[in-house]
């Protein structure tokens, strides 16, 4: 395999991801082909209809041993689809799913501090756990493309009664005179799709701390939005569904639905 050397390659169309093997793993369990043929009938099936909700996954690099940091062991690239691709003057907004958002690494820390900070982050400090989801950062831009309002790791401030207002900006971003009630049916409609999946097909793992990645450009009329942050995915054993998951997808519908 060919390693990574920052700077050698760039294309509008991928992004380039410095991460860990945590996600390698869980991006390879999802689309290398040889590895699902593996995995149980449902779970097959659950990795191949995940796939519509993740940016495309084009490969992995080892990053080139001079670029390597100690002790943390980030040094894999993947290879994922830009979502900013044909939006240059895109807002973003980046929603942090589930009602519990302890990731693996912090799990196999084993730092009773760490553990605790993220606890009381989920259930006392953010909406995670009344909305299933808290807004962890958002960029939005006008119509010339230039950012006027920006927010990143201000969770705390942020309220439910905060939540519809967020969107609604979002949906009206570059300068448009209403939401973008067009865009924001295409939204609920995928968002549904995702809901399904969650209900009714995904019973084979879990996934901690990722995020649902939102673009928006008004000046062309276009959005999307996919699952990123797979660095903590766990396979289940008793094939239970992800509560605190589907109950921010339900929040999500019915803000967006009512804005």
């Amino acid at each position: 395999m060919e390693a990574y050397r920052p700077g050698r390659f760039s294309a509008p169309y991928v992004k380039y991801k410095r991460t860990s093997a945590l996600e390698v793993e869980a991006y390879e369990n999802i689309f290398n082909e040889e590895i699902v043929a593996k995995q149980s009938e449902g779970a097959q099936e659950a990795s191949k209809q995940l796939r519509r909700f993740l940016p495309k996954f084009y490969g992995w690099r080892e990053l080139e041993p001079e670029f390597h940091t100690e002790p943390d062991s980030v040094n894999k690239i993947i290879i994922l689809e830009n979502l900013m691709r044909g939006m240059a003057k895109g807002s973003i907004m980046d929603i942090k799913m589930g009602t519990n958002t302890i990731t693996k690494n912090a799990e196999s820390k084993g730092d009773p501090k760490e553990i605790e900070y993220s606890i009381r982050k989920d259930q006392e400090e953010t909406t995670s756990a009344e909305l299933g989801f808290r807004i962890t950062a958002y960029m939005f831009k006008n119509k010339a493309g230039e950012v006027y309002k920006k927010s990143r790791k201000q969770y705390r401030s942020i309220k439910k009664e905060h939540v519809p207002e967020i969107f609604t900006e979002f949906l009206k971003s570059n300068e448009a005179e209403k939401p973008n009630l067009e865009r924001r049916d295409e939204i609920v409609a995928e968002l549904k799709a995702f809901l399904k999946y969650q209900q009714e097909v995904n019973f084979y793992r879990r996934i901690t701390g990722g995020s649902l990645l939102f673009v928006l450009d008004n000046t062309v009329n276009q959005c999307r939005f996919k699952l990123i942050d797979m660095a903590s995915v766990y396979d289940t054993t008793d094939k239970s569904r992800d509560e605190g998951f589907i109950k921010g997808l339900e929040s999500l519908v019915e803000i967006f639905s009512n804005i």
